[in-house]
């Protein structure tokens, strides 16, 4: 099926594209997707402009309280997160039905893609930091300005990036694992079966996907606990406080798992049948 080339789609300015042989169904599919994706690009172009500005006004007012720290380092998150999905969204927007670069999807697939969710969740768990400084400001308004100092905001935050780093490189490694023993068994194998997938294979899926829900889950989950928890149980007794907090964890724990068995569940119905030899 030869569909039209990026210069041919950007020529037509009508909202249904007209092609021979494709249903309408499928070009009302591929016209939403196109407007979709349009809008996208126009939102991260507007992130980078606005966190550029933010970076801007904190690096010439200067760093007086915690939270023009945290807020720095918030916007140096979410202007790296738009930086690394502009190009790629604009990139695939071009190239999308004219020619794809293979290596391109794959460096995309397995770096940058875990990079911006790493530095994603760090926005996650910078945004915790803000939000547990605002708890303690209602619970210990004497206390907030000894507990959370300029230099133990900086540490936090870098203890955040040093784990997202961590669990990042584990998931690249995990991935890296998977895909170096699926390509030496697929080299020796004609025929693919799950079941006779080396045990690497399934090591680095184990790998994988611990390191997506410790790295790239658990930060919105810490999130959801400091910054929207405390006002659940707010008014609950000291003891049913308690099982709140015990059937949150509980919830979580089930939902990781439910992920990790997700992840490991799609990473193995991917898998061709057949090697391209």
């Amino acid at each position: 099926m030869d569909l039209p080339s990026a210069e041919d789609s950007v020529g037509n300015f009508s909202f249904f594209y007209s092609w021979p042989g494709i249903s309408a169904y499928d070009q009302m599919i591929f016209t939403v997707s196109n407007v979709l994706l349009n809008l996208t690009m126009a939102i991260y172009g507007f992130a980078v402009v606005a966190n550029t500005a933010i970076i801007s006004v904190f690096l010439k007012d200067g760093f007086k309280s915690t939270s023009n720290i945290s807020f720095f380092a918030l916007a140096i998150a979410d202007l790296l997160v738009s930086v690394i999905w502009f190009p790629w969204l604009m990139a695939f927007h071009h190239i999308l039905y004219k020619y794809m670069s293979f290596f391109w999807i794959e460096m995309f697939n397995e770096f940058l893609l875990p990079c911006a969710e790493a530095i994603r969740s760090i926005g996650s768990l910078i945004t915790a930091i803000i939000s547990l400084e605002r708890l303690c400001c209602i619970m210990f308004p004497l206390k907030v300005k000894q507990i959370f100092t300029r230099k133990s905001v900086v540490w936090l935050i870098m203890a955040a990036l040093v784990y997202e780093m961590i669990a990042m490189s584990t998931f690249v490694a995990g991935v890296y694992l998977q895909r170096k023993a699926f390509l030496l068994y697929s080299q020796r194998n004609t025929t693919v079966f799950s079941g006779d997938l080396p045990p690497d294979f399934f090591l680095g899926t184990e790998i994988s996907g611990y390191a997506a829900v410790a790295g790239f889950f658990g930060p919105n989950y810490v999130l959801y606990v400091i910054r929207d928890g405390p006002s659940r149980p707010a008014k609950l007794s000291h003891r049913k406080k308690h099982d709140w907090m015990k059937s949150s964890i509980a919830e979580y724990v089930d939902g990781s798992l439910t992920t990790h068995a997700f992840l490991r569940r799609i990473c193995n119905a991917s898998l061709p049948r057949t090697n391209l030899h």
